[in-house]
């Protein structure tokens, strides 16, 4: 594994074919997404809350043009792309480096050091250490731009797509956010009350209540509907009724979903190590989440 982790970040030799190849490939992804209601409706959402510094840009429908250009220019001149990329690999060999390795410590520890000689062997640091590297929650949402609205056609569709979202400044493991998770899990669980009001009478495929605490977002959605308006109309009025007239058996069953859902987040030994560095990055103790 420490062998082909060398060989990907190291050995890997840029060529101005496979470049073209590339960039045409990521051209052909955007177009595709182009033609998809619901991620022109996220690209859209995304345009308006989130700062463009920030993994907004990572977006294949943003990066369109970047993409053009270099695709562009690799067939006009391809040395000079190939050289863009090799500084590029330089300068992210050379920057602050911090990694993060899930395995059996008894058994790699003796040879890591000699493996990895050269992430810190003659390497020259461009800028400053920091002390901490945490992303603060919501810091990359631009929060005078709430209430805007956008709108968009998508001709490659006949369906409407709808995202709203309004800033949600609670803490992970608030009782205020975890009361707002699970109100939002008796609400959108499958065969639940919206489920039923919005699916089963045929309004939209799909609704949903979402809780972004890395963002502090609280969204609402509708996928894929004939009848926007009226879909909107009555999720507003289900949610309504919902807080006089809590069903306690869809209640007691949002409870045992969201266990579960908080569960499966490390069903997996990837998983797992995925959450245990997110914790790490959110200064959350190891057993946060049990």
């Amino acid at each position: 594994m420490l062998s082909w982790l060398t060989t990907f970040v190291r050995g890997i030799i840029f060529e101005a074919e496979r470049v073209k190849v590339t960039a045409q490939s990521l051209i052909a992804d955007a177009d595709e997404e182009k033609r998809d209601g619901c991620e022109m409706q996220n690209a859209l959402l995304h345009t308006a809350l989130f700062h463009k510094d920030s993994n907004y840009m990572c977006g294949l429908v943003q990066l369109e043009e970047f993409h053009k250009n270099v695709l562009m220019l690799t067939k006009e001149n391809p040395t000079y792309v190939i050289d863009k990329l090799e500084k590029l690999r330089e300068a992210l060999m050379n920057a602050p480096i911090n990694l993060h390795i899930i395995c059996n410590t008894e058994k790699i520890m003796p040879f890591l050091p000699t493996s990895f000689a050269w992430l810190y062997r003659d390497r020259k640091f461009n800028c400053e250490l920091s002390r901490n590297f945490r992303n603060l929650p919501g810091e990359s949402v631009i929060y005078d731009n709430f209430g805007k609205q956008r709108v968009i056609a998508v001709g490659s569709t006949e369906s409407s797509f709808l995202k709203q979202s309004i800033p949600f400044k609670y803490q992970l493991g608030s009782k205020e956010g975890l009361a707002v998770q699970l109100i939002a899990q008796y609400l959108s669980q499958m065969e639940g009350t919206l489920f039923k009001a919005i699916r089963g009478n045929g309004l939209a495929y799909g609704v949903d209540i979402e809780v972004d605490m890395d963002n502090e977002l609280l969204s609402f959605s509708i996928y894929r509907s004939s009848q926007l308006e009226q879909a909107y109309e009555e999720a507003k009025k289900v949610v309504f009724n919902e807080f006089e007239h809590v069903d306690e058996d869809e209640f007691e069953a949002a409870k045992r979903s969201l266990v579960s859902k908080i569960v499966q987040t490390e069903d997996t030994v990837i998983n797992a190590a995925h959450r245990a560095i997110f914790n790490e990055f959110r200064e959350l103790p190891s057993q946060f989440w049990r």
